[in-house]
Order: structure tokens, then sequence, then C-alpha cells
């Protein structure tokens, strides 16, 4: 076929773009460690910088002044999130700002008892220019023995563009829990996968996780693992898998290695006489049961109704990894369903707690209510993020037919809303501030 001017001239231009971008790759992967500038913390301008960015995020709201951090909720708990790590990072698209925070889990519960938990870590990835957020998640897990979030994080680099992953290493038990975080889409979610930490009999063994960069550009670096020192010393790879989006073993050592690490006794609970039954253990057999753990169900009709009303599917992963989804979380979460007092026999009215930072935010959960229609179906009438819910009132007027009772929503940071039934749903009636300001940032009450 001959090629004509035109199509002469569009070789060329794809050429150059093409020629371009594998300088650009080139000159990012020939730059090394130079193109990652930890911030310090300690010097004020780079500490009023990261404050500045979770505040945009965790929103002003949220802040406590007294112990200068934030305020998120997760699980029914407080978490007071603080900078853990501030780094810029030159990429293809431009500079970079990862900014890891995280919350100690030992914090105080809705009821203001304190307790133990696991801590939480919040994780965001800024233009370095702008400052506009283009990844970012709330409130992610995270695994230590101590209740204390990390002190330190360190940044793997993924790919030829610069994208980058926090690895953050946690522990338990005298187990390891490697955490390795990274952008997918707008989101910053584990890609952790088949990553393994310390065994308790591996003594001082250090493992050492790196980035293998000679490799096709286009795609995540594989993963090298080396153990040295202990009896389990040698070496391990990791492949991307694009449809788990996580890191998986390549080789059987690997698989071999990463099931006895999972499958370890450590990680079950200290108490020997403990007397749960083997398949307390295992998870809830279907969604009915995930919902409810006291005995009480919904109809085969009402199930299928609530769940598409919620939007979401139960699924189970493996023993550990189950939950609700949705089309956009893909994560686990769980949800908690009961009947109030007065509907415990006909169940006509059902109230679902639960979800995750994807579902809810920086509040981390939600609360809905299901009431039935004179058609006798349930329908939502109500839903919005949030992590406790109390009544005001103590019962309706004697003068009024409404007989529902006003309730109040609190979790969204220092402001909490009262909202009352309408005669078909729960609508927002008034914002009470718990401290001075704290409903500035939040949407007007109704009139």
């Amino acid at each position: 076929m001959k090629l004509n001017k035109k199509h002469w001239i569009a070789l060329v231009a794809a050429a150059i773009a093409l020629l371009g971008l594998i300088g650009a790759a080139y000159w990012v992967m020939t730059r090394g460690e130079g193109r990652v500038e930890r911030l310090d913390l300690a010097k004020e301008q780079n500490s009023q910088l990261a404050d500045a960015l979770l505040d945009k995020m965790y929103g002003h709201g949220s802040y406590d002044p007294k112990q200068r951090c934030w305020k998120v909720t997760s699980d029914y708990m407080y978490f007071c999130m603080k900078p853990v790590s501030l780094d810029r990072v030159e990429t293809v698209e431009g500079s970079k700002l990862y900014l890891l925070a995280g919350g100690d889990g030992s914090s105080e519960s809705e009821d203001g008892v304190a307790g133990g938990a696991d801590p939480r870590l919040g994780a965001f990835i800024f233009d370095g220019k702008t400052h506009e957020a283009q990844a970012s998640g709330l409130i992610l897990p995270f695994r230590n023995h101590n209740f204390l979030a990390p002190a330190d994080s360190r940044l793997i680099r993924l790919n030829a563009k610069g994208d980058m992953a926090w690895l953050v290493e946690g522990s338990d038990k005298g187990k390891g829990f490697p955490q390795l975080l990274a952008a997918h889409g707008k989101d910053v979610v584990s890609i952790a996968g088949q990553i393994f930490g310390a065994l308790p009999d591996d003594g001082d063994a250090r493992f050492d996780y790196r980035a293998d960069s000679q490799t096709d550009p286009r795609g995540f670096h594989p993963l090298t693992l080396k153990i040295t020192g202990g009896k389990r010393a040698g070496s391990f790879h990791f492949r991307f898998d694009e449809k788990e989006w996580s890191y998986q073993c390549e080789g059987q050592a690997c698989s071999d290695r990463y099931t006895e690490w999972s499958e370890d006794s450590s990680d079950e609970p200290d108490d020997e006489g403990d007397d749960q039954s083997a398949s307390s253990s295992q998870p809830p057999a279907d969604a009915n049961a995930a919902l409810f753990d006291d005995g009480n169900a919904l109809s085969d009709a009402d199930l299928k109704e609530v769940l598409a009303a919620l939007g979401v599917s139960y699924v189970i992963k493996d023993q550990d990894t189950w939950g609700f989804v949705t089309d956009k979380c893909h994560t686990p979460f769980r949800l908690s369903g009961w009947y109030t007092k007065s509907h415990k026999e006909d169940h006509n009215e059902i109230w679902i707690r639960g979800g995750d930072s994807c579902t809810s935010g920086s509040v981390g959960q939600s609360i809905w209510a299901f009431d039935r229609d004179d058609d006798g179906h349930l329908r939502a009438s109500f839903g919005v993020p949030a992590t406790k819910f109390v009544v005001v009132t103590d019962g309706p007027d004697s003068d009024s037919d409404n007989p529902y009772h006003d309730i109040r929503l609190s979790g969204n940071g220092f402001c909490e809303s009262v909202w009352r039934w309408d005669g078909k749903q729960y609508q927002r009636l008034r914002n009470e501030a718990i401290q001075p300001g704290g409903c500035d940032h939040e949407p007007a009450a109704q009139q």
C-alpha cells in the first residue's frame, strides 16, 4: 500500500509521541532514589503542609485542637489521625505528594469506653503543585500488636511512570503483617495480596521487599522478597495480577511459604480454652447470616429488595475476607441488621449499619432504615453516613399522628444532625454543633 503525505505525517507524529514516552520513562527510571524526597515533618513548613492536606481530606470539623489530630470513626471507635510521612515524588505525570496518616488503636468507643483495636491508616496522593487530591484512602486497616499506628513508612516504585506504593510493616504475636498500599483509580487500596511477613519462630530474620525494574515498563514491576537470617532464609518472587489487583506468589516455594504464613496458629485467639466451635470461625453461609447474628432473618423477597436498594451483594473470598461489595467498592465490608423493638414480630421496619471508607467517606460507615410500604415492600426511608443514632423524643406527641420518633445522628466530626419523619421518609430537621464552629461546613438544615 502506498502511503500518501497525510499517512507519513501521522506515522511521524506517532513515532515522536512514542519516543517521548520512552524518553520520559527512561528519565524516571534512571533518576534512581533521587526522585523521591522525604519531607521532614519536624520542619514547620512541611508540618503545616501535611496538616493542610489532612484538613482538606477529613474536614476541619473533625480536627481536635487539644490532641492535634483529626478524629474519625471506624468500627464504632474513634481514631486520632496524624501525619506519619510526607514524600514528594517526581513522575512522568509531574510532581506528586504522597501523604500517609495513622491513628492509634487505643481509642475511645462511642460510649466513651477506652479500648484497644487495630490502628487505622489514611493514604493520600496529591498533585505536587495544585495540591488537588488524585487518590485517597480515608480509613484503612492496619495490624499492629501494640495498637499503635506506624512510626514510619517507605515507598516502593511500582512502574516506569514513577507511581509508588507505601510499604508499612506491622506485627502481631510475633507474626509480621506487611501492608502495601497503592492507588487504584481514585482510591488507595491494599495490593499486598499474597505478600507475607515473618512467622513467630523466624527470630531476627530480616525481610527486604524490593521492586525489579528490569522488566516490561508497561505494567507493575515484579517484587522480590529476600529473607536473611533465621531458618527460612531465601528469595521469593511476586507478580502483579491485574484481575486480583494485587501481588501474587510466583512459584511453588513462594505459594507454600504464603500458605504456611496465612495458616499459622499464632493468628488464632490466645485462650486455648475458648469454647468456640470449629464452625464459628467460618464466614456466614449467606447474606441473611451475615446481616444477623441473633437468629433473625429476612424473607427471601425482603432480602432481595433490601440488597437491591443498598446496591450490595454478599461474597466470600476466604475465611477472613468476606462481606458485602458494590459495583464501586470491591473490598468486602460488614453490615449488621436489626429489627426495632416494636417490629420484632411483624418485621415491618429494619435498620442496617456498616460499610467502610469506600461506601461512607471519612465517616467510615452508614446507617440505613427500611420501612414496609402500603404494597408490602420494604423500601429505604433513610440512609446517610453516620456511626450512631439515638432517639431524641420519648415518644410521639399525643396530638400528633406521626408514629415515628425524631432521631439524632453522630459521627461527622463535631456536627450532629436531627432527623424527622415526614410521612414517607426521614428528612434532616436541623444541625447541632457539639463545639463552636462544628457545623460550619455542613449542609444547611431544612426549613
